[in-house]
């Protein structure tokens, strides 16, 4: 078979766990197909909606010129340019299918033009995109969106003319035009993002069949209105066999000599930005009083929707907190370093996330992991069995469920080497190669679930 995979950003230039597991799969797969990843890039060498072609580990990559045409909100979503340029790429490569992992800075019209030219198509929902045009379900003041409310939206939308007023002022005057035109132009009325789910619905079921990383997100948008008799449950497997080292070191640790730990390393992975939590778990770590114990952060601080604020203020509550170091950017080569130098891995996201690679990580290092009780997380750690969990947002409760793992090595022990069951990249290839071989030959989408109840 040729398997097209579409994707808003493709390692090494993007870094991300839904990058990490496009390309980990495409890799699989190119043992037994031909794989082709198309993603945008921003190489001025190229000319605007054109591609450059090379061959990388037996995967053919397409880097494509992407620019936004237009500052209406419907561009956030639909590029007829990039639709064209989609559909030259078809007709040069002529693949049997296309997978889309993620349309972020890319076009969803994607879609019109594969239903058109009667091609396959699959498509994982690795975020909340499709249905929020920020991405995650939570607004810019951290208040989580548990429903889809249209008339909470276009408030959301709106621009905020306080971040424009607070630019230096040799930027403040072009910050309130953009925030002016954004306004106007940009900032969608309810009636528009009604219009704009009815578009989306529309889009989303003509996907032959559409792939959750878990059983939140599938109820999400079965809710959202998305036929479940297309949808499928699939776990993201994960490979990192550098990850076996550090989980022998921990299994072969003896229960004594965990019982002498008075403090424990705990630690932090992902972006440094707020719904990501990490705040949370430094007010939790400022009161935990166990002597001994460190907190280390590791992750790159990133602007959130235009504010660059959170990781300058969290470096400099860092600063003042004896034990607390914040390491900024790793690359995903030190990761088993990183863990083996931790006691404690904690997940404090305070939006839902859609699978959380982080805690499967822990999970293969043998590391024990706090995560909050939300979404998927609560999905991937039973309580007490398999790791702690915690009520999200709630650094009270965190600091108790770390002070629990100070005081107790052999509830400690008991987390980090039960049993957890990750799912592995092979076995994802294995149920991907399944579900194309049965869109080219015909035959009907099976729902159903594959390991989306595996840790």
């Amino acid at each position: 078979m040729r398997i097209l995979y579409v994707t808003h950003g493709y390692p090494p230039a993007r870094v991300g766990g839904v990058e990490i597991h496009a390309e980990q799969l495409a890799r699989a797969l190119a043992k037994d197909h031909d794989v082709g990843v198309l993603y945008p890039t921003m190489d001025d060498a190229l000319d605007p909606f054109t591609w450059r072609a090379k061959d990388v580990d037996g995967v053919e990559h397409f880097e494509a010129r992407v620019e936004r045409d237009g500052i209406r909100f419907e561009n956030v979503y639909w590029n007829a340019k990039i639709d064209a340029m989609f559909e030259r790429l078809v007709n040069e490569w002529k693949p049997d299918v296309v997978h889309v992992h993620s349309l972020v800075f890319l076009s969803f019209g994607i879609f019109d033009v594969t239903r058109r030219r009667g091609l396959p198509t699959v498509m994982n929902l690795h975020d909340f995109f499709s249905v929020c045009p920020l991405g995650q379900r939570i607004r810019k003041d951290l208040d989580l969106c548990e429903t889809v409310d249209r008339e909470r939206c276009a408030r959301c939308l709106r621009p905020d003319w306080r971040v424009a007023w607070e630019r230096p002022l040799a930027e403040r005057p072009v910050a309130l035009a953009r925030a002016a035109a954004y306004r106007v132009f940009k900032s969608p009325s309810v009636a528009r993002l009604e219009r704009q789910d009815e578009r989306m619905r529309a889009t989303l079921r003509a996907v032959d069949v559409v792939i959750a990383p878990s059983e939140f997100q599938r109820r999400q948008f079965v809710d959202y209105g998305l036929d479940p008799e297309r949808m499928r449950t699939v776990a993201i497997g994960v490979e990192r066999d550098d990850l076996r080292v550090v989980a022998e070191r921990v299994a072969s640790e003896t229960a004594e000599s965990a019982a002498k730990v008075r403090g424990l390393r705990f630690g932090y992975l992902g972006s440094v930005m707020p719904t990501k939590g990490a705040h949370v778990l430094l007010e939790a770590f400022r009161g935990i009083d166990r002597p001994g114990s460190t907190l280390d952060i590791h992750g790159e601080a990133a602007p959130f929707h235009g504010d660059d604020s959170y990781g300058r203020n969290l470096a400099e509550r860092i600063r003042e907190t004896p034990g607390a170091t914040l390491h900024g950017r790793y690359d995903t080569s030190q990761l088993a370093g990183i863990l083996d130098r931790m006691d404690v891995l904690v997940v404090p996201s305070i939006w839902y996330e859609t699978f959380c690679i982080t805690i499967r990580e822990g999970f293969l290092a043998n590391v024990p992991v706090i995560a909050s009780r939300l979404g998927p997380m609560a999905e991937a750690i039973e309580d007490g069995e398999t790791g702690l969990s915690f009520r999200a947002g709630d650094a009270t409760d965190l600091r108790d469920a770390m002070r629990r793992l100070v005081d107790d090595p052999t509830l400690r022990r008991r987390l980090a080497l039960s049993p957890k069951g990750v799912v592995s990249v092979d076995d994802n290839a294995a149920v991907y190669g399944e579900i194309y071989a049965g869109l080219v030959e015909g035959a009907p989408p099976r729902v159903g679930s594959d390991g989306a109840d595996a840790n």
